[in-house]
């Protein structure tokens, strides 16, 4: 099951936004007062887009018959993912540890905040829990940004 949202913290920090305000004020234009869409212009484009941008991600995953192949991405994405984190180590090292058997299950809850500069990462497998609050976006690890 993957599942991906807006938050409602995402919806109120767009009001916020200069071109959210721009674009209701050209929604209110002689124009476009009587029409039902918003008006077709950059500011309103963009707002459109910040809307739509997903924030918040679950991933619920069941895995059958991985082959060889399979693990060893699932490996090496381990260990970007444990390199990445490593300054918020706050996590259960069963986890991660072998996590891949022949039917792994995984859970992952992803959550930008803080106008998408902070990160919340829950990682769920059979062995265990690990989350990590409050980390920066901009992971210098990984060379720049994630971004959503």
């Amino acid at each position: 099951k993957i599942k991906h949202e807006t938050t409602p913290e995402a919806t109120q920090t767009l009001k916020t936004k200069d071109y959210y305000k721009k674009c209701m004020e050209e929604k209110q234009s002689a124009t476009w007062q009587n029409r039902q869409a918003l008006p077709v212009t950059p500011s309103c484009w963009l707002a459109t887009y910040d809307a739509s941008n997903a924030r918040k991600y679950s991933w619920d995953i069941k895995f059958e018959g991985v082959s060889p192949e399979v693990r060893a991405y699932f490996e090496k994405g381990e260990t970007v993912l444990k390199t990445a984190v490593l300054p918020y180590w706050d996590l259960d090292p069963k986890a991660l540890a072998r996590s891949l058997d022949a039917q792994p299950e995984l859970k992952l809850d992803i959550k930008f905040k803080n106008r998408d500069k902070l990160v919340d990462v829950k990682l769920e497998t059979d062995k265990g829990v690990s989350d990590f609050k409050d980390m920066p976006v901009n992971v210098p690890v990984l060379d720049g940004p994630l971004s959503n």
